[in-house]
């Protein structure tokens, strides 16, 4: 198997119809990790077109070709702001071919070491999926798991060393 080479970078507007698509790729139990409901295509359209562009902060990761096109959206990240200042609500996806490969890590660990997300202090996840948890260790962050309803709290302590990281960043 060939390596797979991805570069993490922000969704902006113009990648309306590519964050479109990604989504409709999404099988009925990942759009319900995601969305928290088994949510139809018609949802998932009305979600895009409703998006506030300024409020969330998305990133894809992108599959590159032999020129380093990016040519696939594989994963996306999404961060959304919450009433507390400093924390923000972690969504995220990731292709069903593309998954455990470390795409999702990779992503997690990049967006709390970018520049401009500095403010993060704490990121929210909710349902504590067990992906969630094993990038929690992967990155040896500290995170806290409430039961009811299911959430993961976890403390952005900006990492010293980078042990995971997507081939190019912008």
């Amino acid at each position: 198997m060939l390596p797979l080479i991805t570069k993490f970078s922000p969704i902006l507007p113009q990648h309306y119809e590519i964050l479109r698509s990604h989504m409709m790729c999404l099988n009925g139990d990942d759009r319900y990790q995601r969305f928290g409901s088994a949510i139809s295509n018609d949802a998932i359209d009305k979600w895009i077109k409703t998006l506030s562009w300024d409020e969330f902060q998305l990133f894809g990761a992108w599959r590159l070709d032999y020129f380093a096109r990016p040519v696939e959206l594989i994963g996306v990240l999404q961060l959304a702001p919450m009433n507390t200042f400093g924390s923000y609500e972690l969504a995220m996806t990731v292709l069903q071919a593309y998954r455990r490969r470390g795409i999702a890590t990779a992503m997690v660990s990049t967006a709390i070491k970018i520049e401009s997300l500095q403010r993060i202090k704490k990121i929210i996840c909710q349902n504590g999926h067990p992906v969630m948890r094993s990038i929690v260790r992967t990155l040896e962050l500290d995170a806290h798991y409430q039961n009811v309803p299911p959430k993961m709290h976890i403390l952005c302590e900006r990492p010293k060393q980078n042990k995971l990281h997507m081939v190019a960043y912008d």
